[in-house]
């Protein structure tokens, strides 16, 4: 199976990549990097499924904020 995250990088030294704010398994191997571009990476429209009706009006739910 292949996944796609949007991340953060933090650091790029000595041909290595460190990057935040993605959710993969620790040593799960990265294939590509790729700029996200506003333009052309966002979707208007997009439906959630299930998350929606968690998620109404941008409120986000207090049991998914880890304190």
């Amino acid at each position: 199976h292949i996944g796609f995250s949007v991340i953060k990088i933090k650091n790029i030294k000595a041909n290595k990549v460190y990057f935040t704010e993605v959710d993969v398994l620790d040593r799960t191997p990265l294939l590509d990097i790729k700029p996200y571009v506003k333009y052309f990476d966002s979707r208007a429209n997009v439906i959630s499924g299930w998350l929606d009706k968690h998620f109404r009006n941008g409120n986000i739910p207090d049991k998914t904020i880890i304190k």
